[in-house]
């Protein structure tokens, strides 16, 4: 049976045509005298209007404030009347929306509410802002934050919903800059720099500054010798947190990245290593250095920078120590890459320019093997199948082969591997991006398939995603290249743990997507999963569109 948290579950998922889906076939719609239904309907009419654009935006914030309304008229409390108020404001109807935010605070004033301290000033702040008194705005969300300091999340959510109201009634939102989180950075940097040299003190200067001046909270970044860790000790020092994502294991990064360059970095390594907020290791390559699994790495540690800023409603900022090098990011294969990266996505970058202390060598760097290849791989799969009537399914094939087709076909990038069977789908691409759009593609093609058969609502597609490292093989059963390995096994083993209508992908996908300018994608984490036949456990993320 279809359950209110469920449908919920389903809409924070991003699976909006589900969750709606499952609303209605539920009976939800006819509920007009339950006002957790209402409220329920109430979010996902927002949650569409949020999708929509012009008059048909206005219209559902509308409805919405009208279920909304159904809902404070059956249960009053202040989280339905201030959802009215501003729904109202976006919808466009700015005075009934000060009447009502005035009501809000009368409500607020007059009874003793059971929630939190943090929940309440926000509440205000919110009411207040409607009403055109900034200032008051202001000092209430100064003392939210001050109930909850390290609630990023929260107050995050709070300045999405006062941003939506700044816009609609034209105020200046500048003011909201000064209660945003600390802001995120990517940093990396080349490996001889020599410890108690004269550059390695002035770059220790150089990137304490920085990092007070930028105002960094969290930081990303593998943890070499030399720059590396000169920016997670720099980090640490000021109590920011300290997200280290590694292309292999820590001993083999030990072998390669550490002790090749003097044991006095080990300690080093191992201090800030214990003091990591996370630690993340992205493949199991062991032996000589991989390039391949350093750009992996990379994009994941960048992507983490402005996934984390994007989700905080905060700034994300890159800091690359650069050797002398020709161009603007020195001589570093990884540095020119991840900045060319980076600049390409518009956000802020600075170099710190130091010389190496040592030629930059190739000794013991394995040559990209052939079979290896970097690869986003997608596995869908149509939830409730195996529950249609035998009768139906050839017209359902029909159906789901033809929509989904076309959908692949019209991609502008074309897969690196596709193979289908019954109502599954594994197609992969070289660039996480395209599969991202991919996924998009083909959940919009299923939902829009050809008009046929009344098929049940439980019928829905479900995606899954990861990026990582694949090996290329012949497969002789298909004629052609194949794909296998950790990758592709991950990206099925995510599928069934994936809510029907919704596109779930690793957090190697979804931080690797943020490396580069997502076009209005959204990655939303929505909890830990261990998959079937899996002992790892997997922070998993919704990926949706703006």
């Amino acid at each position: 049976m279809t359950t209110l948290p469920a449908i919920i579950a389903a809409a924070r998922a991003g699976a909006l045509d589900y969750a709606s889906a499952q609303f209605r076939a539920g009976g939800f719609e006819a509920a007009t005298t339950d006002p957790a239904a209402l409220s329920v309907k109430g979010r996902l009419l927002k949650d569409r209007a949020l999708r929509s654009h012009g008059e048909q935006r206005r219209a559902l914030f509308a409805q919405a404030a009208a279920a909304y309304a159904s809902a404070d008229a059956l249960a009053p409390a202040p989280y339905t009347l201030i959802n009215v108020a501003t729904l109202t404001c976006l919808a466009g109807d700015t005075g009934t929306a000060r009447t009502l935010a005035a009501d809000v605070l009368a409500r607020l004033d007059a009874a003793d509410i059971a929630e939190t301290p943090y929940y309440l000033a926000a509440t205000r702040a919110e009411a207040l802002l409607l009403r055109g008194e900034v200032r008051d705005a202001d000092a209430a969300l100064t003392r939210a934050r001050g109930h909850a300091p390290d609630a990023w999340e929260d107050h995050a959510s709070t300045l999405r919903q006062l941003a939506l109201i700044a816009e609609c009634t034209g105020t200046d939102a500048a003011w909201l800059d000064a209660h945003r989180p600390p802001r995120s950075l990517h940093f990396a940097g080349h490996l001889s720099l020599l410890p108690g040299s004269a550059d390695s003190a002035a770059a220790t200067t150089a990137i304490a500054a920085l990092l007070n001046r930028e105002n960094i909270g969290f930081g990303y970044g593998a943890l070499a010798a030399g720059a590396d860790l000169l920016v997670a000790e720099a980090l640490l020092a000021r109590g920011a947190e300290l997200h280290i994502i590694l292309p292999v294991t820590r001993e083999t990064f030990i072998a390669q990245s550490i002790l090749p360059y003097g044991d006095v970095w080990l300690p080093r390594f191992l201090a800030a290593l214990e003091q990591a907020s996370s630690v993340r290791e992205l493949s199991r390559i062991e032996g000589p250095y991989v390039p391949l699994a350093t750009e992996l790495a990379g994009e994941v540690a960048m992507g983490a920078a402005a996934l984390n800023a994007a989700r905080l409603q905060s700034g994300a900022v890159q800091l690359l120590i650069a050797d002398q090098g020709d161009g603007p990011f020195g001589g570093g294969g990884s540095a020119i890459r991840d900045g060319r990266i980076w600049q390409a996505s518009g956000r802020r970058q600075h170099i710190l320019r130091y010389p190496r202390a040592q030629p930059r060598g190739t000794g013991g760097v394995n040559p990209q093997p052939g079979h290896r290849c970097l690869a986003a791989i997608l596995h869908a799969d149509v939830a409730g199948f195996d529950e249609l009537p035998d009768a139906d399914v050839p017209a359902f094939l029909g159906h789901f082969t033809a929509s989904l087709g076309a959908a692949v076909n019209s991609l502008p990038t074309s897969p690196l591997h596709v193979r289908s069977w019954g109502q599954n789908l594994i197609i992969a691409f070289e660039d996480v991006a395209d599969a991202a759009r991919a996924a998009l593609a083909l959940q919009q093609g299923f939902n829009q398939r050809p008009a046929g058969p009344d098929f049940p609502a439980s019928l829905a597609l479900r995606v899954a995603g990861h990026y990582g490292i694949a090996h290329t093989a012949f497969d002789p059963f298909a004629h052609g290249q194949g794909l296998y390995g950790g990758a592709v096994t991950l990206a099925a083993r995510i599928e069934p743990v994936t809510p029907p209508g919704a596109i779930y992908v690793s957090e190697d996908f979804a931080t690797a997507l943020f490396a580069h300018d997502t076009g209005g994608l959204h990655a939303d984490y929505v909890g830990d999963h261990i998959p079937p036949r899996s002992r790892d456990t997997l922070r998993l993320f919704a990926l949706s569109a703006a």
